[in-house]
């Protein structure tokens, strides 16, 4: 089994709908869905310590569903925090999963 080094974790919260929205959106585009929980986790990225003792916490960057964006350092856990504005979010999450076509990834 071959291991990727930089994971990264949509998780099981994201919903992604087939319909289709009126608004601001083409009519073949799937609509995102995001968790209603504002602080739900909807995009990680975690690449390891590396080798190295972490003193961060993990996930290195989390993205959560009202746009909140955290990274931990790790190696000396300093935090950076800052907020993507909701079409941010929504066009991150287009990128990763529609344009570069996250989810049709297979281990080759």
């Amino acid at each position: 089994m071959r291991v990727i080094p930089a994971i990264v974790i949509i998780t099981a919260f994201l919903v992604i709908s087939l319909a289709t929205s009126a608004q601001d959106k083409k009519a073949d585009e799937p609509k995102i869905v995001l968790p209603k929980d504002p602080k739900a986790v909807v995009i990680s990225y975690d690449p390891g310590a590396g080798g190295f003792i972490r003193k961060g916490e993990a996930p290195y960057l989390k993205i959560q569903a009202d746009g909140s964006v955290t990274v931990t350092n790790l190696h000396n856990a300093m935090k950076k925090e800052t907020m993507l504005t909701a079409k941010e979010l929504d066009q991150l999450i287009r990128f990763i999963l529609i344009e570069q076509k996250f989810l049709d990834l297979t281990e080759k």
